[in-house]
């Protein structure tokens, strides 16, 4: 039988975020809102210095200023939204989401 990492790794992923949709793990979702630092630390590693990171390769960043400022700001408003109550799926959990403060 073929290894097929890629789709085993997606199936992982997908069946992490069914689980953490289901309203049974509403509460999950709420305390981990909650917790503003982790969430803080979370954005900050990410889309918080992405863009300095990429201009330190000016050939990949080049005109495209505005596509990256557009994506940060996105991505502040993603992590600005409340979670789901199980019945939408405006935010949910990600694996970063748990991560420690130490």
């Amino acid at each position: 039988m073929p290894i097929c990492i890629g789709r085993d790794l997606g199936s992982s992923l997908r069946a992490f975020h069914d689980w953490s949709d289901q309203p049974a793990q509403a509460n999950l979702r709420a305390e981990i809102w909650d917790n503003q630092s982790v969430r803080q630390l979370s954005y900050c590693t990410t889309y918080g210095t992405f863009i300095d990171i990429l201009n330190k390769y000016p050939i990949v960043t080049k005109g495209h200023d505005e596509t990256l400022m557009a994506v940060q700001a996105m991505a502040i408003n993603e992590f600005a939204k409340r979670p789901s109550n199980g019945e939408d799926r405006d935010w949910g959990l990600i694996h970063g989401d748990f991560q420690t403060e130490k």
